[in-house]
Order: C-alpha cells, then structure tokens, then sequence
C-alpha cells in the first residue's frame, strides 16, 4: 500500500462481531517502524476507514507526526475535523496506536453532550488494563 520511508504499511479490517455486539475497526500497521503510532479507526464503513488511515498514512510519510490530543484535519471523510486519542488496545498488536475520532454528521464528538451517534461506536472492543 503507502510506505512512509520506503517501508510498507499496511491498513487491517477486523469486522464487527457476528451478533454485532461490539463494532468493527480499521487499524495500521508499519508506521510504528518510522518511529510513529499507528492509527485505529472504530465503527466507521471500512471503505470511509481505509480512505481515512491512508491519508493520514501519506501525511506521515510527508514528514507529519501526530500525538494525542490533535486535531487533524482529514479530506477523505465530512465532517473533516478529526481528533486523536492515545489508546492502549489489547485487540491490537502494536505498542502505540492513536485512536481517529470522528464527529457525527452534526460536528459533535463523542464527548460531546450533542452527539448523535451511539455512545458504544467508537469504543475499542478491549483496552488493557493501565
């Protein structure tokens, strides 16, 4: 796919649960080999996921680094703000991973009291305990 410094990345689908008690993500991997977090987006389409990471992926290979707590903006999706959340994953087998936030159609994040979407869409299915 995309290789920041002419190393490979790839973007991983791990779907939603049969009974869809939990949702799907999209996560990288190789960017944790340039010395960057990978990314990891929950309960979005896995098309508008994959569009996501990959250009934050060509972003980092351009020289960008991101770090929890930044707003990104991200073309491949409406709205385009995004914000990035460090989380510490079990279901993810990298080190360091920043969760992309996506606001609801309205602009609103999860945190928000507005928010329109489920509250559970955005959750990782498993965090570690820290």
């Amino acid at each position: 796919m995309w290789g920041p410094g002419g190393r490979g990345c790839s973007v991983v689908t791990v779907p939603c649960d049969d009974d869809a008690a939990r949702p799907g993500f999209v996560y990288t991997v190789g960017l944790g080999e340039v010395g960057h977090p990978e990314f990891v987006v929950v309960g979005l389409g896995d098309g508008h996921a994959q569009r996501v990471l990959r250009e934050l992926g060509e972003q980092v290979q351009r020289g960008a680094s991101f770090a929890d707590g930044d707003q990104v903006i991200c073309l491949s999706i409406t709205p385009s703000t995004l914000r990035l959340v460090e989380v510490d994953a079990v279901e993810i087998p990298v080190r360091r991973v920043l969760q992309v936030v996506y606001a609801d159609f309205r602009g609103a994040f999860p945190w928000d009291a507005s928010y329109r979407y489920p509250s559970w869409l955005q959750q990782l299915p498993e965090f570690s305990a820290a």
